[in-house]
């Protein structure tokens, strides 16, 4: 089911560090409320990256805090040219995602 909206492989192994039963209630959630399989792309996208993020600080993004929120999108994403399998296009999106997580 995931596979459906993300390729790129090194977005797919982010998964990995992911509990698999949130994500797909994430996913689950986003089909339920018929969002567009671009958006779920992007949405899923966005948690994905976060999670990356996350990681090369040491941490998980199941145990993110406020804090990690915001300065993942007032330093990170401000900072970002073009991320790693992300465009541009997606950092609004991921703003909007991260900020309900």
């Amino acid at each position: 089911m995931f596979n459906l909206y993300i390729q790129c492989p090194q977005v797919i192994k982010e998964a990995e560090y992911i509990p698999k039963e949130s994500l797909n209630v994430f996913l689950q959630y986003l089909e339920n409320n018929d969002y567009s399989p671009g958006t779920i792309h992007q949405y899923l996208g966005a948690v994905l990256h976060f999670s990356r993020w996350q990681r090369q600080k040491g941490r998980y993004c199941v145990n993110a805090e406020q804090s990690d929120k915001t300065d993942f999108i007032g330093m990170h994403l401000a900072a970002l040219s073009v991320p790693w399998c992300f465009s541009q296009k997606q950092k609004t999106h991921c703003c909007r995602i991260i900020t309900l997580a």
